[in-house]
């Protein structure tokens, strides 16, 4: 594949102490569009003993894209870990590489291999094994820290307990306690990529637009969502700040377009204000899902004048009562409503992302989806673009303990979705495969002894749903047994040794309140004494 971009940065390698690789084990056009591999990329650029360079799932052979260095030559690969299923991909690489996939097996000369991520923070016990350092949090202010670590490890002959002097550090090889979660508290004083690279022939998932985060973590406290509570507090960039970004590296000469990055881009306290600066720079503009209840007129105006053509909200589910068991608080009426506002004001597109598959949902609870889907559309969109999601339990959050609904309960309620969806040729279902979910959830909530299965995956290199049954079969893994089980609510979890502040017993509370359906106050109307705050030093 021939890569042609901007941006990149190039150093003479002979005059440098360390020579890493930002790796992110997917597609180019998807790892591009990442945020986090600018921000690592940049950030380590920016120490002049340090040459960083990148290199994607795919490629062949297996050098970097700057200096064409073998990655089985380098100090050390950083992986970014962003979905389960780029597990097998990173394993891919490394075997591609001729590095060993056991940090156990690797010697001096091995590069040092680091993970980082939100897979990190969520689980790391499914693929420790092929780890020699795992990094717990965000990356901003101990980048510097994390290099000085690896120029003394490579200095005494692959000494990895050099990394404990860096915070957020979990190393798999020792038998280590809970590793607190590393984060910024302050968005303004850390560093940005004010440069980022633009691909000149390969289209983006973004479309090589400026990624600007306004934002990080979310104060809604949705019960089934990991970001939502493993990037807590809500914190947010000033928009002096944000006017700086935009000011600097002559951003509207290379991009014209702003992608806004943020979990809550509606909760800034200055949303509107910063739409109202990117169109009068000049800019288009695009947002994430946003909350149907933080929508109205005059922020539906500035989207459409920003360039939006789909306006794109998550409900997630569309009846009131399942709605205060997630805590979300969204009536279906609140859907129709904004629908029908947006439709006013020109928009004639419509996205939405619901779940299916919550504890103690209904098939009334189905079949609400597709009346207000009907209701929606009877408005008048050209269409309706709905994707259904098949809920999957994760760590650190309140529903940790349940176990996802068997296979044959999630295909028979897509199917009577299916059914009771009229209009089919306006609305687009987009339904994710519940198998692959199933996986998902196996690696969620699953221990070190995945390692073997990912490996066979890997080595494989056929990453279908198949694959995986057969690779668990011959490791004699029950995939019903560990995804569909409940787990008790008094025992330990694979994933406690990563501690992302939020306690075990206001998570445990939270679960008891979807199991009432009682809300939780957000962040922002007051606090609720998750634990995450308690202590600004962190």
């Amino acid at each position: 594949m021939e890569i042609k971009e901007k941006g990149i940065i190039v150093k003479d390698v002979r005059k440098v102490k360390l020579k890493v690789c930002i790796c992110y084990p997917n597609e180019y056009k998807i790892g591009l569009s990442n945020l986090a591999l600018h921000i690592i990329y940049y950030a380590l650029n920016n120490i002049d003993w340090v040459s960083c360079e990148r290199f994607f799932y795919g490629f062949k052979p297996p050098v970097t894209l700057e200096n064409h260095l073998p990655l089985r030559k380098l100090d050390a690969i950083l992986f970014t870990l962003q979905y389960e299923l780029d597990l097998p991909y990173v394993l891919r690489i490394l075997i591609d590489a001729g590095i060993p996939l056991y940090s156990s097996e690797r010697g001096r000369e091995d590069p040092i291999i680091i993970g980082g991520g939100p897979l990190v923070m969520q689980n790391p016990l499914p693929f420790e094994d092929f780890f020699d350092v795992l990094f717990i949090g965000e990356i901003e202010e101990v980048a510097n820290d994390l290099m000085e670590a690896l120029l003394e490890a490579k200095k005494r002959e692959r000494d990895l307990t050099y990394f404990l002097n860096v915070k957020g550090i979990y190393l798999p090889s020792l038998e280590m306690n809970k590793v607190e979660r590393v984060y910024v508290n302050n968005l303004d004083k850390i560093f940005y990529p004010y440069n980022q690279i633009i691909s000149l022939k390969e289209k983006t998932v973004f479309d090589n637009s400026f990624l600007l985060e306004i934002g990080r973590g979310c104060g809604w406290g949705c019960r089934f969502c990991m970001a939502g509570y493993a990037y807590r507090p809500p914190r947010f960039r000033s928009l002096n700040k944000i006017e700086e970004i935009l000011e600097s590296g002559r951003i509207r000469e290379k991009y014209g377009k702003v992608t806004l990055i943020s979990f809550a881009a509606a909760d800034h306290p200055k949303f509107k204000e910063i739409l109202n600066l990117l169109r009068d720079k000049g800019f288009k503009y695009s947002v994430p899902s946003l909350r149907v209840d933080k929508v109205d007129v005059e922020l539906i105006d500035l989207l459409k004048e920003g360039g939006l053509k789909t306006l794109t909200v998550a409900p997630e589910v569309a009846s009131e009562e399942l709605s205060k068991r997630i805590n979300k608080g969204i009536e279906p009426e609140d859907v129709v409503n904004l629908a029908l506002e947006a439709f006013n004001r020109g928009f004639k597109n419509l996205k939405l992302y619901f779940m299916i598959g919550l504890p103690q949902e209904g098939d009334e609870d189905v079949i609400a989806i597709a009346r207000l889907l009907e209701r929606v559309l009877k408005i008048g969109f050209s269409s309706v673009r709905v994707t259904i999601t098949p809920f999957t339990p994760k760590p650190h959050t309140p529903l940790q303990w349940v176990g996802q609904e068997p296979l044959e309960v999630l295909r028979r309620k897509i199917k009577l979705l299916i059914k009771h969806v009229k209009h089919k040729e306006r609305i687009w279902l987009r339904i994710y495969d519940p198998k692959k979910a199933r996986i998902e959830a196996l690696i969620a909530k699953g221990d070190n002894r995945l390692s073997k299965p990912l490996v066979r995956v890997a080595l494989r290199g056929e990453y279908s749903v198949a694959s995986w049954h057969k690779a668990l079969g011959d490791c004699s893994i029950n995939l019903i047994e560990v995804v569909n089980k409940p787990l008790p609510q008094d025992s330990e979890l694979p994933w406690d040794k990563v501690d992302i502040g939020v306690t075990k017993a206001y998570l445990l509370a939270e679960y008891r309140k979807y199991l009432n359906g009682i809300t939780t106050p957000s962040c922002y109307d007051k606090c609720t004494y998750c634990g995450v705050c308690r202590a600004e030093s962190r």
